[in-house]
């Protein structure tokens, strides 16, 4: 059992109560081959994002104070984008946001798989500073997939449909391209030695533990609990970057509030 880092006790009764709001549900039925699969997937694909993806002005993801805005006729552009797998216009997104490309990718260095991931400047700042904060507790955080583009998301879907699944099926453990928090290139996938990439055991790992404890000192927060609205199998590798969180945290410690 790893013991929790020096912090202050309003930091803790704050963080705990929580982790008891987002992780108490009931247990998703995943099909463990169809996440390994997932895994194999994430795991081969390209994550430099393109020169095309790094450089459009006005499209930088939003949640985090920024004043660019999406623009209407984009987001018709890549609704129109989505015909092609099977996704209807009218497709309920169950509260998932839309994200536009961020403009402010910063490199966090090379992944579980030896691949070069990417994450908006102050996530990064802030994954790399986890790291070394999980270090100090001898626990290791590996990345798996930091920032995903439109085009890649459509081609992770392409490949469950030419595997015979159906999009319903799929988009419970896949969102629609666009609308993936990986997009907004502040969350990221998290794995540790011994552990499957993108697989539940990974709930079971000192790790995760950690990350339950610390993680939102840095600003990240679980986005994918079991029984969450959005539809979403439950994720304890998918973790993302808000700066509210952090804020908020040390403001409740600061005034001496519980949750």
């Amino acid at each position: 059992m790893v013991g929790p880092t020096s912090r202050s006790l309003g930091l803790r009764v704050f963080w705990v109560g929580f982790c008891l709001t987002n992780l108490i549900g009931i247990t998703s039925c995943v099909n463990k081959s169809d996440e390994s699969q997932l895994g194999r997937l994430e795991s081969s694909a390209s994550t430099t994002p393109s020169t095309k993806d790094v450089s459009q002005l006005d499209r930088s993801a939003e949640l985090d104070g920024s004043k660019n805005k999406v623009n209407n006729a984009e987001i018709q552009f890549y609704e129109d984008e989505l015909r092609s797998l099977g996704i209807p216009r009218d497709f309920n997104q169950r509260g998932l946001t839309f994200y536009a490309t961020p403009t402010d990718l910063t490199s966090i260095g090379l992944d579980a798989f030896d691949r070069e991931q990417f994450l908006r400047e102050a996530a990064a700042q802030a994954w790399l500073a986890m790291v070394a904060a999980a270090a100090l507790d001898d626990i290791t955080l590996l990345a798996v997939s930091g920032y995903r583009s439109i085009d890649k998301q459509k081609s992770l879907i392409q490949a469950w449909l030419d595997r015979g699944e159906a999009i319903e099926s799929i988009l419970t453990r896949i969102a629609v391209p666009g609308y993936s928090e990986h997009q907004s290139g502040r969350a990221i996938d998290i794995t540790t030695p011994g552990y499957a990439a993108v697989e539940e055991e990974f709930e079971d790992s000192e790790a995760y533990l950690w990350l339950t404890l610390n993680a939102a000192e840095y600003g990240f927060i679980l986005s994918y609990p079991r029984d969450n609205p959005h539809g979403i199998v439950f994720e304890p590798w998918h973790w993302i970057y808000k700066e509210d969180v952090m804020t908020q945290l040390h403001s409740a410690a600061d005034a001496g509030d519980e949750p």
